[in-house]
């Protein structure tokens, strides 16, 4: 009886769960690129790039996330925005037509790793002076004028996925989890997991992560679906609860983390609270 309940809970779970969708969106930032300049034109200033945005997606069937478009946003001279990239292995080029003073740039990335939180980029710029008749990047040469490098880091928004809430201390405590693994940073060290945030009421609102058993790399294979939450009397008045996360994979397959006490998880944001 209880295999077959454990099994109908399964399939339940899967079923009603909300896939990972194909075609999604991811939205990064490199924060204070590594930069060099090299002036081809007296009145053009690249010398300071505040940060690059990118957006990449994970198209139908497509298990990898690839880049879609670039923006570069440069202190003194107007962003410039890069779409239509084509791809060969790691590397994405396209060619931006009345960049600046030119008619033509070569923009050139290199995904050293999968596009991924915390993967390297690497962009070069060329200004174009020959091309094919077939007008593909790849076929286009020119002067190198700028290089940029640096570490992704995904600012996709991470929807909710599910919320409850306890008594601990005899005070309301909330607790909302997103459905995006992340980096979580917490008053005592940085976390990479299952982002909870936790609203206890005299406490005030933190957040923590519940640790995925995957790195950031296969982040964007796996969704978190809903908390469990377990209770066990420790007093006449007083829980005591541990907590785990069930997630899915892309294909819809049901896991969770294993069931941790959730005293461990308050003690790193609340660490001045008193706990039963």
């Amino acid at each position: 009886m209880n295999k077959i309940s454990c099994a109908l809970i399964g399939a339940s779970l899967a079923l009603s769960s909300p896939l990972l969708q194909a075609g999604s969106t991811y939205q990064y930032e490199i924060v204070m690129p590594g930069h060099y300049y090299q002036p081809l034109y007296p009145n053009l200033n690249l010398n300071e790039l505040n940060k690059i945005s990118v957006q990449a997606v994970k198209k139908d069937f497509n298990p990898e996330i690839e880049l879609e478009q670039m923006t570069l946003d440069f202190q003194h001279a107007t962003d410039l925005v890069v779409k239509n990239f084509s791809r060969d292995g790691n590397v994405y080029r396209a060619i931006v037509d009345d960049a600046w003073v030119y008619k033509q740039v070569l923009v050139e990335v290199h995904a050293m790793e999968p596009i991924s939180n915390h993967s390297n980029m690497e962009i070069r710029l060329f200004v174009v002076e020959q091309n094919s008749n077939l007008d593909q990047p790849s076929h286009s040469f020119g002067m190198e004028t700028f290089q940029a490098h640096g570490n992704l880091m995904d600012i996709t928004p991470n929807p909710l996925a599910d919320e409850t809430s306890l008594t601990v201390g005899g005070k309301n405590l909330q607790l909302k989890l997103y459905r995006n693994p992340t980096d979580v940073i917490t008053p005592m060290y940085g976390n990479y997991g299952f982002k909870i945030e936790a609203d206890w009421m005299g406490h005030g609102n933190r957040v923590f992560a519940i640790p995925a058993p995957f790195g950031p790399m296969d982040a964007d294979q796996f969704d978190a679906v809903s908390l469990q939450i377990e209770s066990f009397p420790i007093s006449p008045t007083e829980m005591d609860y541990q907590i785990a996360v069930h997630y899915v994979d892309k294909f819809g397959y049901p896991n969770s983390t294993p069931l941790m006490p959730l005293q461990d998880y308050l003690m790193q944001v609340f660490p001045g609270a008193t706990y039963p």
